[in-house]
């Protein structure tokens, strides 16, 4: 049984090859460098994520820009680090505005998430759950900034609206030691948590 902990709050790699997906008409120079001002204009500046992450997750296929949103990836087999299959959920969010949503067809239970690389190797694995996809990116600069061991100690999950029962079986796919709750201090927030401790 994983122990369950609260943390309420404000909300180098080898490369993978590139998907197909949600390419338009650019040549590759072209949309290299539509990311690269993005990062520098959004996840970079305006969201301060560590340029190091964004520019490793972008050559690992995990998030990808387009025209002004960005693309965050879930995978069919996100607890193998080896190989995680294809894409099952595709969630995204305006880099001029606060829209954001998902494409059709995307399945929650294989939501945005931040392999541990690094700390499954220890047998010990602990989850993170936050609510969006910039949260666990935010999270993983915390923990890279204090810790100076990288981005990937802790297998980090972004819910983008995962109902309880899907996320169930996805953490105990996972095995985790400990679950550490990363939710607004607010009703929603202190709801889920009640849902968490009730199910964990």
């Amino acid at each position: 049984m994983a122990r369950l902990k609260y943390w309420h709050g404000k909300a180098s790699l080898s490369r993978r090859k590139n998907s197909n997906i949600l390419i338009s008409g650019e040549t590759v120079e072209q949309i290299l460098g539509n990311q690269i001002k993005n990062n520098d204009d959004y996840l970079i500046k305006q969201r301060l994520i560590n340029a190091e992450l964004v520019n490793e997750l972008i050559s690992l296929d995990f998030i990808k820009y387009e025209n002004d949103k960005v693309f965050f990836f879930g995978y069919e087999n996100q607890g193998d680090l080896k190989n995680w299959g294809k894409i099952e959920c595709t969630t995204w969010r305006s880099t001029v505005s606060e829209a954001k949503g998902e494409l059709k067809n995307s399945k929650k239970q294989y939501s945005f998430s931040i392999p541990d690389f690094v700390g499954c190797q220890s047998g010990q694995r602990q989850i993170i759950i936050a609510e969006s996809p910039i949260d666990i990116l935010s999270i993983a600069c915390l923990e890279h900034r204090k810790y100076k061991k990288g981005y990937y100690q802790t297998y980090k999950i972004a819910l983008c609206g995962l109902t309880q029962p899907h996320l169930g079986k996805r953490i105990q796919s996972l095995r985790p030691t400990n679950i550490f709750l990363a939710q607004d201090n607010d009703a929603p927030g202190k709801n889920a948590a009640k849902h968490f401790d009730a199910k964990f």
